[in-house]
């Protein structure tokens, strides 16, 4: 019989075994017994559920699957095991702050739909990236100290305003987040109502961000941290630093579990962060059937921003038949590009950017937090 958790954090694991070991008692060190953890593990082998720390811990549910998912596939298995009331997804090698469950304790009591906490604390695992000015880092700690604040948000007009973004750097926006957000699972059973899965294109990060967008109506951001975006060798997040997230379309690894699936004819056909974004953000707004919202897509946006970072794919991005009038409507996309994030920067300038070097762990760097980060500053109004 299953237990009523108030929060379950959910991480989808593959091939990543040697960090989750290490991310799991830093989880377990800062929340109680109201949050479950999830783990859909679809590794080559299950040698996590021969360690000790199911033994360890009695509110760990594990699942292990021999047959190779994709990436969605496997995020969606990890959400169907979840049974709290509230959902957080995230990485195997990231961690949380004990905050999360005060702040979800807070949106319960205040019947939200979803809280989005701003990702402002950042761990960079041992010799994860090639760091700016260490070839080799002994562990890295990036983060911005703001004071804690909460708003509502307009998801409406973030979806919109994403879309005429050309779908690019969704976290810009205000919009439902589920990696590193808090969302209630009945809203994630909702999407699922409606397109018979919780995730659909190939990136499961933005297609659920913007599902949950349409179907969440009660949603508040938090400017402090209620989890560590943790980067280690082989994550995502690593590849994406070094670059490694782009090629032609028929080798990009997110097509490994799919059998026959349609890449979005707006996009250009190659694969890179931008386009996988852009195309994963129309496969949510179709499985949605939000055939409105299609139409706010700006397509200039995203071939400027791809002609801007990728332009050895520039074959790839040009239109043949008007050539002189694609070209001014990406290069004014382009001045609009590069206003936003112009726009963004500005209004990050009163937070200063610390980075603490030679921190071994992801529990080293939950130790850094509690002690060095403005812990007074977190702020929950007790009614909204």
């Amino acid at each position: 019989m299953n237990k009523n958790y108030l929060l379950s954090i959910v991480i989808p694991t593959r091939n990543h075994i040697t960090c989750l070991e290490k991310s799991i008692p830093e989880i377990e060190a800062n929340i109680d017994n109201s949050v479950q953890i999830v783990i859909q593990d679809n590794s080559d082998n299950n040698d996590f559920e021969k360690s000790n720390l199911l033994d360890q811990y009695n509110n760990i549910k594990y699942s292990y699957t021999n047959e190779v998912l994709s990436f969605v596939d496997n995020f969606d298995a990890a959400v169907s095991l979840a049974d709290g009331e509230y959902l957080c997804m995230i990485g195997d090698d990231d961690g949380v702050t004990k905050r999360i469950v005060e702040a979800t304790k807070w949106a319960a009591k205040n019947n939200l739909d979803s809280l989005v906490p701003e990702v402002l604390f950042e761990y960079f695992w041992p010799n994860s990236i090639d760091f700016p000015g260490e070839k080799y880092n002994n562990g890295i700690i990036r983060y911005l100290n703001k004071k804690s604040a909460v708003k509502m948000l307009d998801t409406s007009n973030g979806l919109k305003k994403m879309l005429h973004n050309g779908a690019q750097d969704y976290m810009m926006f205000d919009l439902v987040k589920l990696y590193h957000g808090i969302v209630k699972k009945s809203c994630l059973n909702e999407v699922k109502k409606r397109t018979g899965k919780y995730f659909g294109g190939l990136s499961p990060d933005i297609y659920i961000s913007t599902a949950l967008s349409i179907v969440c109506k009660k949603n508040y951001k938090i400017s402090y941290p209620l989890t560590i975006a943790g980067v280690a060798t082989g994550s995502g997040s690593a590849n994406s630093s070094n670059g490694l997230h782009i090629g032609k379309l028929k080798d990009a690894p997110h097509f490994k579990g799919h059998t026959s699936y349609q890449w979005n004819k707006r996009v250009p056909q190659f694969y890179s962060v931008e386009t996988i974004w852009a195309d994963s953000a129309l496969a949510a707004l179709t499985d949605m059937k939000m055939y409105d919202l299609l139409n706010e897509f700006n397509k200039n946006a995203l071939l400027s921003n791809c002609w801007i970072k990728h332009p050895e794919f520039n074959d790839y991005i040009e239109n043949d038949d008007d050539k002189e009038k694609m070209s001014l409507g990406i290069r004014f996309s382009e001045v609009k590009y590069y206003a936003l994030h112009v726009k963004h920067r500005l209004s990050r300038l009163g937070d200063k950017l610390y980075i603490v070097n030679d921190v071994p762990s992801i529990l080293s760097a939950n130790e850094y937090f509690e002690n060095n980060y403005s812990n007074s500053n977190f702020v929950l109004p007790s009614n909204i």
